[in-house]
């Protein structure tokens, strides 16, 4: 089976738009960001068997039960912004169910997200890293016929749970941030 390689320094842009993968994860990252009701349909992204674990070693299986968990997270924040820092993807042939070929994209995601607490605005900026791995959409659901089908989120919550305590001390003491 052979791989295909594509690399990406920066911020979305024509070049990372050109490759199928990015181009889902670009329009759901949009998505996103656009709206924290998430108001896209559950398997828009994820498929129905889809799995997310999370940076506190908690595992979420399928799209309702993601999208649950996702609005629970973004519950304190006005909005959310995101900018790309780096993407590697690795395009492949894989077994899938009895030994069928299927497509897969292994997309490695640097980003930059800036979390707006409700009521503060200014963001709390926090990089992330996301490994997507993406496939043909179950049941012919999903944003241009892919659908996430694993998600593995790294990230250091204690910075944006430290600064959002800094800030709220500095607030009651009336001192600017």
């Amino acid at each position: 089976m052979t791989a295909t390689v594509f690399r990406h320094e920066g911020v979305f842009d024509a070049r990372t738009k050109s490759n199928r993968a990015l181009r889902f994860v670009h329009k759901y990252f949009s998505d996103v960001t656009s709206s924290l009701a998430l108001s896209y349909p559950d398997t828009q992204y994820y498929s129905p068997s889809a799995k997310f674990f999370d940076t506190k070693n908690r595992t979420y299986i399928g799209a309702k039960a993601i999208k649950k968990w996702m609005l629970e997270l973004f519950s304190p924040f006005d909005k959310l912004s995101l900018d790309g820092m780096s993407f590697f993807v690795v395009e492949e042939d894989t077994e899938g169910e009895g030994g069928k070929l299927e497509r897969a994209w292994t997309v490695n995601a640097e980003t930059m997200v800036g979390y707006y607490v409700k009521g503060d605005p200014e963001a709390i900026l926090v990089p992330r890293l996301f490994v997507f791995v993406i496939k043909e959409g179950e049941m012919g659901e999903g944003w241009d016929g892919l659908q996430f089908f694993d998600v593995k989120l790294y990230w250091d919550t204690a910075l944006l749970l430290d600064e959002i305590k800094r800030r709220k001390v500095a607030k009651q003491e009336g001192v600017s941030v």
